[in-house]
């Protein structure tokens, strides 16, 4: 599948892959149900080391249970694992990067190797952040060194599991700020100096000679840089061709090579398809999929509490703002205000930083008990009223009726839909 989008990307300017990058159930079921009826889209379902690691993340998965599940999922669907890619983001030290450098990079080979062993083909490599004896910041020439660790970990890792490791591909490079969106609110966002690209590659393809690995260079297929695309709290940058037309030089040398694009979230169509045009034929989106579900989510306990039909609330909204409340780890240190504007920002955020509360138990509880009644909430005045787009969305695949848990599942995949649109071969 890489090979091709490559290709085509590279020689038409056109074709991409969609990085769905999320541990959310409801999120993996929408992508596989928007596969099964979009079966030429190129889809690659993503992990964070931050998500998923050897020690459980934050959602208490192993990369062996989350491709469990993934592929138990795909099968509800009909989906065969030739269909899409498992992928692991960020996978370096981040997780532990409070350890010091010897024993966060120790656990990050650890990490890579299980990723593999899962059956993992796309694993981006970035080992750029600081550990507690690090330098701040790191040289680029520990980054690749590190880099070039963890892929010849990769590497034996598959080749002891597998007896091969022709399925492994590459992408390297990391983008300014962290994964998941700005935590500050910016006037505006700068694109990577063309300068730092070339560096970037010609190190790190530098020191995977010096770990005898330059034979696999050709598997590495990506770049993350900035492109000029952003979000925050309470802004989306969108991207400006103008800007980022500097960089494709970088590419020339290496026909095997295409861009990253990560924080794509929010972008237009017209933005995506710019970004696919300008060689940014990788697209990473994951807090805009949580929002849309969030967003559906709550238009349903709306919709729940304007019926008068039902008397015993399930006042979902109100449940879990109070879980927030009562551990605001995941939020806390992110939003700055007000009281009125944290409460605002917990919920309406572009950062979406309520994606990590999905997971607890009492929340997952809460929604699973809720959904029942909120389908006997769902009328056509109301429906129309908060979500006007499901009567449309209804009609488009001719489904005989509609269920709350349909409803959170097709607000995700309108955002895939976004990114099909843009990465579609166009005749």
């Amino acid at each position: 599948m890489i090979e091709k989008i490559v290709s085509q990307n590279r020689e038409k300017n056109q074709g991409g892959l969609i990085c769905i990058c999320s541990a959310h159930q409801d999120v993996i079921h929408a992508t596989f149900s928007f596969l099964s009826k979009n079966p030429t889209v190129n889809i690659s379902i993503e992990s964070t080391v931050q998500q998923v690691n050897q020690d459980g993340g934050y959602t208490g998965m192993t990369p062996q249970s989350y491709s469990d599940t993934v592929r138990n999922i795909a099968k509800e669907y009909n989906v065969s694992k030739e269909s899409y890619i498992l992928a692991g983001d960020h996978l370096g030290p981040n997780a532990w990067k409070h350890m010091t450098a010897k024993e966060a990079m120790d656990k990050s080979l650890v990490l890579v190797k299980e990723y593999v062993k899962a059956g993992y083909t796309k694993l981006h490599i970035d080992p750029s952040m600081s550990c507690s004896d690090d330098p701040t910041p790191l040289p680029l020439e520990v980054i690749a060194e590190r880099t070039a660790m963890m892929i010849q970990e990769a590497e034996k890792a598959s080749n002891d599991a597998f007896g091969k490791s022709d399925q492994l591909f590459y992408v390297i490079g990391t983008e300014v700020p962290v994964p998941g969106g700005s935590q500050e609110h910016e006037d505006h966002v700068s694109v990577t100096p063309l300068k730092e690209v070339e560096q970037t590659i010609t190190v790190i393809r530098e020191y995977l000679e010096k770990y005898n690995l330059l034979h696999i260079w050709p598997k590495v297929k990506g770049v993350v840089v900035q492109p000029g695309v952003e979000f925050g709290d309470d802004f989306v940058f969108a991207y400006n061709q103008n800007q980022a037309t500097h960089l494709y030089p970088a590419l020339l040398p290496y026909n095997h090579l295409v861009y990253e694009a990560h924080s794509s979230d929010y972008q237009t169509t017209q933005s995506l398809s710019e970004l696919v045009k300008d060689h940014f034929s990788i697209l990473k989106v994951g807090p805009e999929l949580t929002f849309a579900w969030r967003e559906a989510l709550f238009a349903l306990d709306m919709i729940e509490q304007e019926n008068p039909a039902i008397t015993n609330k399930s006042n979902l909204r109100k449940f879990i703002e109070t879980e927030m409340n009562t551990d605001p780890k995941y939020w806390g240190a992110y939003y700055k205000g007000t009281k009125e504007e944290l409460e605002f920002k917990k919920i309406y955020s572009l950062s979406d930083r309520i994606r990590y509360y999905w997971n607890y138990p009492s929340i997952t509880t809460k929604v699973k008990d809720s959904l029942l009644s909120l389908d006997k909430a769902l009328t056509y005045s109301l429906v129309s009223q908060y979500l006007p787009w499901v009567l449309e969305y209804n009609e488009k695949y001719n489904h005989s009726d509609f269920s709350a848990q349909r409803i959170l599942r097709w607000g995700v995949e309108r955002v895939i839909q976004k990114y099909f649109n843009a990465t579609s071969l166009k005749k």
